[in-house]
């Protein structure tokens, strides 16, 4: 608890897999919504972009974690692609049959799910030619399909997309964005150096001028 009161409710975590026993340490502490993205749901292209490492190369170990994460108790999950790495379209219904598996299997759906689109980053190749490009309208109306076919999911957007972009998506369906985030390891830190960023930012404006 901080002077006035104030506090911190909630503790989001994003972290890669975790087998079910550490997942039930998580849900001991009492953690919010627990978040994992896929990157692609397309096995084939997952392979692909993923020749090696233990176990981010494991599609299936990765594709069943809120299996793991429910079992252990933790109810609020947020599920995400990343947007340019397969057909969009694709992705889209792999989204929906990956929320009606836990709503059919867990009684309950994902708490959240997120958008970003591919970005350019430093020393990455791919994000200079991006596979799948995904345009402003065809983004609009993918928003737009999941908000009607999951209307109890919060849609979550980045600061990877413009102000005008988050601003019009509002209406679409968007109920989450984040402000004034960094994307270089440590950047928060006071006299950060710049260690190289992990996507290009396009909204750029400070938390008091997103909340205001």
């Amino acid at each position: 608890v901080r002077e006035g009161g104030n506090y911190i409710r909630r503790i989001n975590l994003e972290l890669a897999p975790l087998p079910v026993e550490d997942f039930r340490k998580l849900r001991d502490e009492k953690i919010g919504t627990y978040v994992c993205f896929q990157e692609t749901y397309d096995p084939v292209l997952y392979e692909k972009y993923h020749p090696a490492g233990t176990p981010k190369a494991d599609y299936d170990n990765r594709v069943t974690v809120f299996d793991r994460a429910m079992e252990a108790g933790i109810r609020d999950v947020g599920l995400g692609v990343l947007f340019g790495l397969a057909d969009y379209r694709f992705e889209v219904l792999a989204l929906m049959e990956h929320a009606h598996h836990l709503e059919a299997v867990f009684g309950c759906g994902p708490h959240t799910i997120s958008f970003p689109r591919i970005e350019p980053a430093d020393n990455a190749p791919l994000t200079r030619d991006i596979p799948y490009t995904l345009s402003d309208d065809d983004f609009k109306k993918i928003i737009a399909i999941i908000r009607i076919s999951l209307p109890y999911t919060g849609i979550i957007l980045s600061t990877r997309e413009s102000e005008e972009m988050r601003t019009e998506l509002f209406d679409y369906g968007v109920s989450q964005i984040s402000a004034g985030s960094r994307t270089n390891p440590g950047a928060y830190a006071k006299d950060s150096a710049d260690t190289g960023s992990q996507f290009s930012l396009g909204d750029h404006r400070t938390l008091d001028e997103v909340i205001s």
